[in-house]
């Protein structure tokens, strides 16, 4: 097995990570990257009857396979660090900076409005990215 370097797919999970966090505290308790606890969020809303709550994780879940979509077409055939997969990881850098950006200046219920559709999407790029580049460890 070649020797490549580490750091960059640890990099992206923790960005990815972080950025969920941040999503999570400052979105109406909603994640951008981890689907499943979307999921578990959705269904607690809907066992307790509190829809107003699902919309975020609604969002979320569409914005995310929005993501998933697009990600998956643009990296279509590609393995490892290619030049595609450099390139999707710096969309997602620039999603993610326009993200905290966007955060800076909104506001209240702004916030899910504005950055949810936003963030999903980028973090489904990281979770393409990241097994893109994983896939150089193989």
């Amino acid at each position: 097995m070649r020797s490549v370097p580490r750091l960059p797919v640890l990099s992206l999970a923790l960005a990815s990570g972080a950025v969920d966090a941040f999503t999570f505290l400052s979105l109406g308790h909603v994640f951008t990257s981890n689907m499943t606890g979307n999921l578990v969020l959705l269904g607690i809303s809907a066992a307790w009857s509190q829809f107003a709550d699902a919309v975020g994780s609604l969002v979320a879940l569409a914005a995310f396979t929005c993501g998933l979509a697009a990600a998956f077409r643009f990296t279509r055939g590609v393995t490892g660090w290619a030049p595609r997969t450099r390139l999707a990881v710096a969309a997602e850098a620039e999603l993610v900076a326009v993200l905290f950006a966007l955060a800076l200046g909104a506001t209240g219920g702004t916030l899910l409005v504005r950055l949810l559709p936003l963030a999903a999407p980028a973090l489904a790029l990281f979770a393409v990215t990241v097994a893109l580049a994983a896939s150089a460890y193989a």
